[in-house]
């Protein structure tokens, strides 16, 4: 389009461009300030040698076109490729950006986002290609309708499903991780202010090792008519292939909630050996459950870790489970295990539970730990719990 001076090169500012398909950037290129509407099923593809620049509170969204309508499909970003935002809404996207890399030593596909929302997109970030790098996390907010309905698959070139999660009309996440291929999840050091709200999962982490902080994550529900996996939970985080880790660092104790008005905050699951997973520094309010980590499916955490956290058990809705837990710890296995749950302070207000003859399977509780059940051994768990502070609040009957 710019040898046939059907763009100019190098930038368009301030500009309305209506994409009937696909645009590839191959060069280096930047919006700036421009409305940018795509058809259903189109999408914007920053291939290799690509760096594509967005600044300006430029939009990026859908329109009604009468052929294509519906979703279009995104940023997707290709081996090789770059994409930067700086003050910019991807809405009405299947996937606001989607990263790919077939893996085998190829360059990594590259991100850096600042100020960056993405409205009403089915998943914000997919990465279930593995690798990638992202150079900055700031400022940015992924916001989902709760649950109301988004726009409908684009009628035209539609998207692959990802295992698990079909879809709704719901925004599922912020983010999707699946580093089955290898690569790893870093929302770490310069990661700050960043929002996930109204949505049904915050960030889904499957088989690689993820850093995350600078996260805050509000009204992340579970949608009882709608199926879909690792619902009403902020952070998930599943091990297949044993080895990853989870390092999960929240906002402060006392501060700003770094987990706000969740069913659950935080759960981490293994089926192999040698996962580890750290909780620490998070303000949990208005949850049923703060932290779970589960091992029931032959798994092993070398190592698991609850510390400093305030987790706020004021919320009972049983669509995870019925009981409600500050921390838990489900480990049957006789493979070794060392978990350190350590100056946190919990509070349970669940009145319902304190109903006559209540069952005792919903009873809440702080820290619950579901021991080891194989009899040959005894010795399968060290586990250090120590300066802890568990309130149990009457609730309005109680």
């Amino acid at each position: 389009m710019i040898a046939t001076n059907k763009l100019p090169a190098n930038q368009i500012v301030g500009k309305t461009l209506y994409l009937f398909g696909n645009l590839d950037v191959d060069i280096p290129y930047k919006f700036d300030g421009c409305t940018v509407l795509v058809s259903g099923g189109g999408k914007i593809s920053v291939k290799s040698g690509g760096i594509l620049t967005i600044i300006g509170n430029s939009t990026l969204d859908a329109f009604n076109d009468a052929n294509c309508q519906g979703l279009w499909n995104g940023i997707e970003v290709l081996s090789g490729g770059s994409l930067a935002i700086n003050g910019a809404v991807i809405r009405n996207a299947f996937f606001g950006i989607d990263l790919k890399n077939p893996g085998n030593n190829n360059p990594l596909p590259k991100l850096s986002l600042q100020s960056t929302t993405f409205q009403k997109d089915f998943i914000g970030i997919n990465a279930s290609a593995g690798w990638f790098a992202i150079s900055l996390f700031r400022n940015n907010t992924f916001e989902g309708d709760g649950n109301n309905q988004i726009l409908p698959i684009g009628s035209c070139n539609p998207p692959s499903p990802i295992s698990g999660v079909p879809f709704s009309q719901r925004t599922y996440c912020g983010i999707y991780f699946d580093g089955s291929i290898g690569g790893t999840l870093l929302l770490a050091g310069g990661s700050f202010n960043n929002l996930f709200k109204n949505m049904q999962a915050g960030i889904v982490c499957i088989n690689g090792t993820s850093n995350i902080q600078g996260c805050r994550f509000e009204n992340i529900a579970y949608l009882p008519n709608i199926s879909a996996l690792n619902q009403g939970t902020a952070i998930t985080f599943v091990d297949n292939l044993g080895g990853k880790i989870l390092r999960f660092l929240g906002l402060g104790k006392n501060g700003v909630p770094t987990i706000n008005n969740c069913e659950r905050g935080v759960y981490a699951k293994t089926s192999k050996a040698a996962t580890q997973a750290f909780v620490s520094n998070c303000r949990m309010i208005e949850v049923q459950n703060g932290v779970e980590l589960d091992e029931t499916t032959a798994g092993n955490f070398l190592r698991g870790s609850v510390s400093n956290c305030y987790i706020g058990c004021t919320k009972y809705l049983p669509n995870i489970k019925k009981r409600s837990t500050g921390i838990e710890i489900k480990d049957p296995n006789i493979t070794f295990s060392t978990f350190n749950i350590n100056s946190n302070n919990i509070d349970l207000d669940q009145p319902e539970a304190f109903a006559p003859n209540v069952n005792q399977e919903i009873l809440p509780t702080g820290i619950n730990i579901t021991a080891m059940q194989n009899q040959a051994s005894n010795n399968g768990m060290l586990l250090n719990i120590g300066s802890n502070k568990v309130n149990l609040i009457a609730g309005v009957n109680g």
